[in-house]
C-alpha cells in the first residue's frame, strides 16, 4: 500500500466518495504492512462545551501531524447535546502505533486505542 496514493484519492474524491474512495481504500489496503485502530477519548463526560471539545481535537490533530508520513486518521465529535463524544479511526504503517508518535504526542494517552484485528483484505461497497 502506498499511503500517499490513498491520501490523494481520499482528498480528491468529491463525488461518489463511498463508491470511489472507500472501494479504493479496500483495494489498496495491505493488512500485513498497515494496521487500523479505533480511538475514543477517555474523558467524554468532560466534553460539555462544543468549541472546547473541538479545540481539544484540533490540538490533537496538530500534534499528531508529526506522523503524517506513517499515518492517516479521521476524528469525529459526535452529538448535538453535551457531553460530546470524540472518536477516531486511524491507519498506521506497521502493526503497532509508532513509538515516536506515542512519545511525542502527549494526547495519545488521553485516548483508548483498540486495534482492529479481523478485517477483510477486500470489501465490496
Amino acid at each position: 500500500m502506498i499511503l500517499d496514493e490513498w491520501k490523494r484519492l481520499y482528498s480528491n474524491t468529491k463525488t461518489n466518495s463511498r463508491e470511489v474512495a472507500i472501494k479504493g481504500f479496500w483495494d489498496m489496503y495491505d493488512p500485513e504492512g498497515y494496521s487500523l485502530w479505533f480511538c475514543e477519548y477517555k474523558y467524554n463526560e468532560e466534553n460539555n462545551v462544543s468549541f472546547v471539545t473541538l479545540n481539544k481535537v484540533s490540538g490533537f490533530l496538530q500534534r499528531i501531524d508529526l506522523a503524517c508520513t506513517y499515518a492517516f486518521g479521521k476524528m469525529l465529535v459526535i452529538g448535538s447535546e453535551p457531553p460530546y463524544k470524540v472518536k477516531g479511526l486511524w491507519l498506521f504503517r506497521g502493526q503497532e502505533i509508532p513509538l515516536f508518535v506515542i512519545d511525542e504526542c502527549y494526547d495519545m494517552e488521553l485516548y483508548e486505542w483498540k486495534k482492529i484485528y479481523r478485517m477483510r483484505s477486500k470489501r465490496s461497497v
